[in-house]
């Protein structure tokens, strides 16, 4: 329910003056950087779901807006929210000696996607 009486979910943030009609408050999930469960639980999703897709194209690029998509509808984070967690996360492993992952930046449009909806994603 997005409406909650007592908000006591620390991944929840009040909408104050955003109500119901029994007077509850909106609450929107928005879980915090400093919540060291919520970043292990995103960087396990997130390499688990490059993995899946990884072997279902069968190649070594994965678009990231297809691993995005699939992280944001499994823990139900906003796109924005996954850009702040990847940023954390890359920011995190970035000093550590055995990544198991490298990023490539391209172009957010191939060739092979100009038409139809992949033109409505929005880039990471």
């Amino acid at each position: 329910d997005l409406f909650k009486d007592v908000i006591s979910d620390i991944n929840l943030t009040e909408i104050k003056y955003v109500n119901n009609i029994a007077g509850y408050n909106l609450a929107l999930f928005q879980p915090s950087l400093e919540n060291s469960d919520f970043v292990s639980l995103y960087t396990t999703t997130l390499y688990e779901e490059y993995h899946k897709l990884y072997l279902v194209k069968k190649s070594i690029y994965v678009s990231i807006q297809d691993v995005r998509d699939e992280v944001c509808r499994l823990l139900k984070l906003s796109s924005s929210l996954f850009n702040i967690f990847l940023q954390h996360v890359i920011f995190l492993t970035d000093n550590d000696e055995e990544i198991r992952y490298r990023i490539s930046l391209e172009t957010d449009i191939r060739e092979d996607q100009k038409g139809g909806s992949q033109r409505l994603r929005k880039p990471v």
